[in-house]
């Protein structure tokens, strides 16, 4: 089976259009929720010339960098769309500052529009924020732009090799460690240090009450998951034993990097939970090759995909048994449910927002993964049939659990979220080719340890 590498000219136009999106949907995110009053330019430019400085304190650090952190993609886009490929960086050099420039206007542009949409706050803070990341997007593209794309390239279009697989693990780490740093509110005194020990997220000694905590379940599961998918890699690429220190490593080092974050959480427990993990990551590693004979079977991969949904419905409306009976509430519902994209998510943190539809993007693309597989599985004839129908199940899944929430009492329904869902899901079918079972380990390493079925391996 063979793997094309796209042409660098066509990455190039595919970052370009990518920036310039980001760069939209940052105006968009910015003026949301979308409730526009009507007043003269000329008070918007009073009141832009009066702009104060807001302090800085621990619970406004998170928003203030991530006022530069949503600048820096469409800066590291269209940088990339500009270098990617060329022989020579001059065309970087000469196009990063055009690029800060646009971006800087467009900073201070949307902090000018937000006079026009209130309840946002505005700041001289977020136009200096907003500046940094302008600035630290080309700047990061000239210091690792170039081989964090190869190796996005490698593993997407990459033939089956060890070094393929190192680049997958060597980027999801890499991701792991920067998402324990978010939102980069560190601490800077010990005063905020204090707080942070105050309100229990330090954990050394764990406690057994824990153990009836959701969100403390919750946190254990996504250290184990992200853990395990670090030991898998790590097995696959050079054998249990690496993988062991690996998962080890990757465990303390995110604990680590949450201790000075103030609203993350560090716990020992946690630790624990990334090594048991990981451990399951390695035991799955280590019988690849029995695994890929099972997942030979369509029947499997359907299974799989409806206990996906299954579990995303009983995560997101099960749980929650407070049903809403007053009409007007489900009313006022209703209407929350038909208003401009996203808006509901302005009502939390920036990091809470970006982690609530990452959450989301992540679970559906599970979802679309999974029916990809039991389509790549499955007979010709009916492959198409099966993806209208998986694709089907997927809108009505979305659709239910949107219009479930507006009778739930502490539901935030959103017509939007489906088309998040329905994001993933495509994601992660586009993501198969890439992430294929057989394509995670060299075929003849498999064969050696006697595949029971072979046929996935071969590519058939």
């Amino acid at each position: 089976m063979s793997h094309t590498t796209p042409r660098l000219s066509v990455v190039r136009v595919w970052l370009g259009v990518l920036g310039v999106l980001l760069a939209g949907l940052l105006v968009y995110a910015s003026i949301v929720p979308v409730t526009p009053r009507y007043t003269s330019f000329y008070n918007g430019v009073d009141g832009f010339l009066q702009l104060r400085w807001l302090d800085l304190n621990v619970y406004r650090r998170a928003d203030w960098v991530a006022n530069a952190l949503v600048v820096i993609p469409a800066g590291f886009c269209l940088a990339g769309a500009v270098d990617f490929g060329k022989p020579h960086r001059w065309a970087l050099l000469l196009a990063a500052p055009l690029i800060f420039l646009n971006l800087a206007t467009l900073v201070v542009v949307i902090e000018f529009l937000q006079f026009w949409f209130p309840p946002r706050t505005r700041s001289q803070n977020d136009v200096f924020a907003g500046v940094i990341g302008a600035a630290a997007g080309p700047a990061l593209w000239l210091i690792c732009g170039r081989p964090i794309l190869r190796g996005l390239i490698l593993v997407c279009t990459g033939p089956v090799t060890k070094q393929r697989v190192g680049w997958l693990l060597a980027l999801f780490v890499l991701a792991n460690f920067a998402y324990s740093l978010m939102p980069l509110d560190l601490m800077v005194s010990k005063a905020e240090w204090q707080k942070k020990w105050d309100a229990g997220r330090i954990v050394l000694v764990p406690e057994l009450g824990m153990l009836l905590s959701l969100s403390q379940w919750k946190g254990w599961i996504l250290a184990a998951a992200r853990t395990a998918v670090v030991g898998f890699l790590a097995t696959l690429y050079r054998g249990p034993k690496f993988a062991f220190a690996v998962v080890v490593f990757v465990a303390i080092v995110c604990e680590l990097l949450q201790l000075p974050t103030f609203t993350r959480q560090a716990s020992t427990t946690d630790v624990l939970a990334g090594v048991a993990g990981g451990g399951l990551g390695i035991w799955v590693a280590n019988r690849w090759a029995f695994w890929l004979g099972v997942l030979e079977k369509p029947i499997v991969w359907l299974g799989l995909f409806a206990t996906c949904l299954l579990g995303i419905v009983a995560v997101l409306l099960v749980r929650d048994a407070a049903w809403v009976d007053d009409p007007e509430i489900i009313a006022g519902h209703w209407r929350a449910f038909f208003t401009w994209p996203m808006s509901k998510y302005y009502y939390t943190s920036e990091f809470s927002a970006g982690t609530n539809v990452l959450a989301k993007l992540i679970v559906f693309a599970a979802a679309g993964y999974l029916l990809h597989g039991a389509v790549h599985c499955s007979k010709p004839k009916v492959r198409r049939g099966l993806r209208l129908t998986g694709w089907a199940v997927i809108f009505m899944v979305g659709t239910i659990i949107e219009v479930g929430q507006v009778y739930l009492t502490t539901g935030v329904s959103d017509a939007s979220d489906v088309l998040i869902y329905l994001l993933g899901a495509a994601l992660g079918g586009a993501a198969f080719p890439a992430l294929r079972p057989d394509r995670l380990a060299d075929p003849r390493g498999l064969a050696a340890q006697g595949n029971p079925r072979g046929s996935i391996v071969n590519g058939h």
